[in-house]
């Protein structure tokens, strides 16, 4: 089962899954729709080995968002281990909305 990590370094290449994708959330402490999603990614991560899941705090680490051209938060991108972003979702969504975005992310993989 994985498990939601939290971005530690400026440097997004060390967290990133080297053989499939990676889901990023990206979040911050005073955002209220971040804090709703928090629990239904953590309930994803647990369920899910597939992909790896990250936390990116957009307050500590202002220039991981702004590779992604994030503008607003919560911000999910599932991205290939070289950081090219696959998919991604933008606003608190429902589980089921969120394992349809991976499933959809793996999927166009092959």
């Amino acid at each position: 089962m994985s498990k939601e990590i939290e971005l530690s370094q400026d440097d997004l290449s060390g967290v990133l899954k080297t053989d499939g994708l990676t889901v990023l959330r990206f979040s911050a402490p005073w955002c209220g729709p971040c804090r709703m999603l928090a629990p239904v990614l953590e309930t994803i991560a647990s369920n899910r080995d597939d992909v790896a899941f990250v936390k990116v705090d957009c307050d500590e680490y202002k220039d991981v968002p702004s590779k992604y051209g994030v503008r607003s938060i919560p911000y999910i991108a599932i991205v290939k281990a070289d950081g090219t972003l696959v998919e991604d979702m933008v606003g608190a969504n429902s589980e089921a909305n969120i394992n349809k975005l991976i499933d959809k992310a793996l999927a166009s993989q092959g």
